[in-house]
Parts: structure tokens; sequence; C-alpha cells
């Protein structure tokens, strides 16, 4: 794994990472690698070099990137799409397993790789437990309980209405989120 480093005032410009003298910046450096740089804090798939974990964290961010104000991201298509990429990437896995000689899949590679397709088919299953589906009827037929003749709201009262509704549904749709990212990847 590398080590983060962060700069508070770069001496000089770094152009081709759009960094100029005086802005702030991290950097990280691999063993026998290059220096990478950049303006924002990397990202957990940037600071490491095994695919499978670069892959798994990556799911795991694009579900962190979820926004509960945004209505127009579909929560259920986000966790499917992270699903069928956690599918691919346990199907790799097992086959990596699966087509090692017998004497070398009770060693510690072939045990490490059983852990990890072990461990993503209990991710995937966590995550299609997870219902996302935010029932927008009953949050406007629960916001509108508080008026005892709904069908006859002024602008103000629509207006008010609309807002716990929107409210409501944001909550909800940040419940979801927390439920999705609470699922993590916990292994080698």
């Amino acid at each position: 794994m590398a080590r983060l480093h962060f700069v508070k005032k770069a001496r000089k410009d770094y152009p081709q990472y759009g960094i100029r003298k005086g802005e702030s910046y991290y950097w990280w450096k691999f063993r026998y690698g290059p220096k990478r740089f950049s303006k924002t804090p990397p990202r957990q798939s940037q600071l490491t070099q095994s695919d499978f974990l670069s892959r798994v964290y990556g799911v795991q961010e694009d579900l962190e990137d979820l926004s509960a104000s945004n209505f127009d991201e579909d929560l259920e298509e986000a966790r499917d799409n992270a699903v069928s990429e956690l599918e691919d990437l346990q199907s790799e896995t097992q086959d990596k397993h699966d087509n090692m000689p017998d004497s070398l899949q009770e060693a510690e590679t072939g045990q490490l790789l059983q852990d990890r397709a072990d461990t993503l088919e209990s991710m995937i299953s966590d995550l299609q437990g997870v219902d996302c589906e935010v029932d927008e009827d009953s949050i406007r037929e629960e916001a509108m309980s508080d008026y005892p003749k709904p069908e006859k709201l002024n602008d103000a009262q629509k207006e008010e209405v609309e807002e716990k509704v929107r409210e409501a549904m944001e909550a909800k749709r940040q419940e979801i989120i927390d439920e999705l990212t609470a699922i993590q990847y916990e292994g080698e």
C-alpha cells in the first residue's frame, strides 16, 4: 500500500495534473512506481495496486457517490449494477481458484482466492437484500394526513405538502444509501 502525502503549497506548477504553484495537493508512490498526484484526496481504489481490491473498492465508492437529493438516480439500478460487477468479480475469482492444481488450492494463495470469492458472495447477498423502493404514494398520503380536507388545500398548503414529501423522500433515500454503503468488503 502506498503512503499518502499532503502538500499545503506547491513549490512549482504541475500542469499535467492541473496543480499550480501555491495550491495544495496530494501525492503518493508505490514501490517501484512513479509518483501520483491529485488535487483531491485519493479514493481507496487508487491507493492499492491489487486489481481485485481496486475493483471492489470502486464498487463501494460508486455506492458512496449516490446522492439522496438527486431523485433522477435510480437506487435499485445502482444496487443492481454493483451486484453485477461483484458477481463478475466473484466468478473470475472462483474460476482462478478452480483452475489451480488441487495441491495449490489448499495452499495459502488458493485459500485467499476462496475466501475472497466467499466474501464477495456474502456481499452480493447482503446487497440484494436491501429494499431500494421509495414509495412516494405512501409518503404523500402521510404528508396529506395533517389536513382534514386534502382536496381543498390552498397554494401555500400545497407547497408545504410538497416540501414535506420532498424531505421525506430524501430521508428515505438517504436511509437506503446508508444501508447500501454499510456493506463493505471485509477481507484481504
